[in-house]
């Protein structure tokens, strides 16, 4: 009820379901979720924006497929949704932690989460000339919000575990990108 965000994420599962908190938070927004829903137009990988009433100003819905939290399909579905949020030029987006996970499976999903966030978000602009505002524009704070302080503490180690494993990503893209004049053997 209290959540002021640009944007939050919301993912939308088999038969069009979305998480009981959605389901409220919908409720308290307006149904615009549900407006979205009922159209049936969209298909697991597909990414769309709802606007909303209130102090979230938009849910990023994104279709899931089947509820399953293993790393390979949470990073997918959030590189979609950061890529969306980029698409808009947001600085800001916050993911609902599920609240059907147990409190020692937290780790896993949140390390895929922050190292696909971090990764969609990635792009290497030092040699590009010809960029307007909204190719510059890239996320700048991810919010994960949790149910409870168990899950707190176990998504920041994960957070921590998945944004070193993106540096080290990332890292490796900047060198793979630098031009040869530049990033010559001596200088690697």
């Amino acid at each position: 009820d209290e959540l002021k965000a640009e944007a939050v994420y919301c993912p939308v599962f088999e038969g069009n379901k979305m998480e009981p908190d959605f389901a409220v938070f919908d409720k308290n927004t307006g149904g615009s979720l549900a407006r979205v829903l009922s159209t049936g137009d969209y298909k697991e990988g597909q990414t769309t924006v709802a606007y909303l009433n209130g102090s979230v100003k938009r849910a990023i819905l994104d279709w899931y497929g089947k509820r399953r939290y293993e790393a390979e399909s949470v990073r997918r579905a959030i590189g979609r949704v950061v890529n969306k949020a980029n698409e808009l030029g947001l600085k800001e987006l916050t993911l609902v932690y599920p609240k059907v996970l147990p409190v020692s499976q937290a780790e896993e999903p949140t390390i895929a989460m922050v190292e696909a966030a971090l990764l969609a978000n990635y792009k290497m602009m030092e040699y590009m000339t010809t960029l307007d505002e909204r190719q510059k524009s890239r996320l700048k704070r991810l919010n994960i919000l949790v149910a409870n302080r168990a899950v707190a503490q176990k998504t920041e180690q994960g957070a921590l575990r998945g944004q070193v494993a993106a540096d080290a990503t990332i890292l490796t893209r900047d060198l793979a990108n630098y031009p040869s004049n530049y990033l010559n053997p001596t200088r690697y």
